[in-house]
């Protein structure tokens, strides 16, 4: 895809997998969101647009 960076894949994977129900109870969900958000950790924007993400969650 010739991306600078993972972020515009890192939103819509954290996007879709917050919007499934009981998301933080489902086991294959948690999997799939350690391994986005271990992507997006050695990018600054990446990791921008996962906290914003999660603290839009719990605001």
């Amino acid at each position: 895809y010739c991306l600078q960076s993972p972020e515009p894949f890192v939103r819509l994977w954290l996007e879709i997998l917050v919007n499934v129900p009981d998301w933080n109870r489902d086991h294959n969900v948690m999997y799939l969101m350690d391994i986005v958000i271990r992507a997006a950790f050695f990018h600054l924007d990446a990791r921008n647009s996962t906290e914003l993400i999660f603290a839009n969650l719990y605001s």
